[in-house]
């Protein structure tokens, strides 16, 4: 009985996020703003809106002509794959660091290599908007999480408010990790 108010509140997120997602205006929106936020990352393209044609229910962009990191991979390019990563890597660094603002779906269909060897966005249904905090322990966790520092991950995670300190066992998470990470080493 006590979980139904906390199913009706991830439907209710659910449901307004896809609502997000399908809103063009607003993903028109997003687009100009993360176009702010990269402006000066010269390696970064974000296709332009072209509003005239654009609706609530249409969105018109710039066709941006360049190949996934999938392609990449099974094409055996390792250098491009490499750089498109480290280039991925500095951009959203440079997105928390500047704006606190980060893609909200870089997944391998969102990214693309240019053929002038850059990196461009697709997909800005939804844009994160994270707390200074938030943006700097996401920064650090990922020191933690490569020097094996789980213990300060799981505090790192506490002040990205994805865990509370005060449901969660923090020494069960750190043991929890510890068996997960030395399982795949």
């Amino acid at each position: 009985v006590g979980s139904v108010p906390f199913f009706a509140d991830i439907v209710a997120l659910v449901g307004a996020t896809l609502r997000d997602e399908v809103d063009y205006t607003k993903e028109a929106a997003n687009i100009e703003l993360f176009g702010k936020i990269q402006r000066d990352i010269d390696f970064v393209k974000v296709p332009r809106v072209h509003k005239s044609v654009s609706t609530a229910r249409v969105l018109v962009m710039e066709w941006i002509e360049g190949r996934s990191p999938k392609d990449l991979a099974e094409d055996g390019d390792k250098s491009k794959l490499m750089h498109l990563t480290q280039m991925a890597i500095q951009a959203t660094i440079a997105q928390l660091l500047c704006s606190n603002t980060l893609h909200g779906d870089p997944h391998l269909g969102n990214l693309l290599y240019t053929g002038d060897g850059n990196l461009a966005y697709l997909d800005f249904g939804v844009l994160c908007r994270v707390k200074p905090n938030q943006a700097r322990a996401l920064l650090i966790s990922s020191v933690h999480i490569i020097k094996k520092q789980y213990r300060e991950f799981i505090f790192d995670l506490v002040a990205m408010e994805v865990v509370d300190e005060e449901k969660v066992s923090i020494d069960d998470v750190v043991a929890a990790f510890d068996r997960e990470f030395s399982r795949n080493e």
